[in-house]
């Protein structure tokens, strides 16, 4: 189990719990632009979930385009009639695979470590929040080794975010609950 289907089942836990339904993809699945869908109550949401594990809660996304990406969920989110939100999953560790034996038998165990945090952005405001990252990232100079004094690569900041850089899930939905939204029409449908 990676990092990221850690993050996912924890999602997926996490919003069951609070009585919404896992209604398309599954934890693990290579789906294309979003990772799993949630209904409840006349609400639809499509996540695109990122998991860190870091001791800082950094969160990895490289090379992609986060605008495109975040087009993209939300074009996923406009045709199933929802809304499409990032959410965000700082694990207290980094799953751990380990063979041990099952009646006699080998098996592969894959701890479940707990969520410190899960938070929520729009995937608009996500996007610019990368963006602006390694646009700060490319504005500097590498201070050590062979290339020191010449211009980083705004793509070569792998970890632009951090999961405590946005709101708690718990609020967008109680948000949901009240019959409130987010007031940027482009995170929605």
């Amino acid at each position: 189990m990676s990092t990221g289907d850690a993050g996912e089942g924890r999602v997926q836990l996490y919003m069951e719990e609070r009585g919404w339904a896992l209604t398309e993809g599954r934890v693990g699945a290579r789906t294309e632009d979003f990772d799993l869908v949630f209904e409840r109550g006349g609400h639809i949401l499509v996540t695109q979930i990122k998991t860190s594990s870091a001791a800082d809660g950094r969160v990895r996304y490289q090379t992609k385009d986060p605008h495109q990406s975040a087009e993209a969920l939300v074009r996923k989110a406009a045709s199933r009639g929802g809304r499409a939100v990032m959410v965000l999953v700082h694990l207290s560790e980094a799953p751990v695979t380990a063979l041990a034996a099952r009646d006699g038998r080998p098996v592969l165990e894959t701890t479940m470590p707990e969520p410190t945090l899960i938070t929520w952005a729009g995937p608009v405001d996500f996007a610019a929040k990368v963006e602006k990252a390694r646009d700060l990232y490319g504005s500097g100079m590498y201070l050590i080794g062979p290339q020191k004094g010449q211009p980083r690569p705004r793509t070569g900041l792998g970890y632009p975010v951090c999961v405590d850089e946005f709101p708690a899930l718990s609020s967008f939905l109680a948000d949901l609950d009240a019959g409130r939204t987010t007031s940027d029409p482009t995170q929605h449908v």
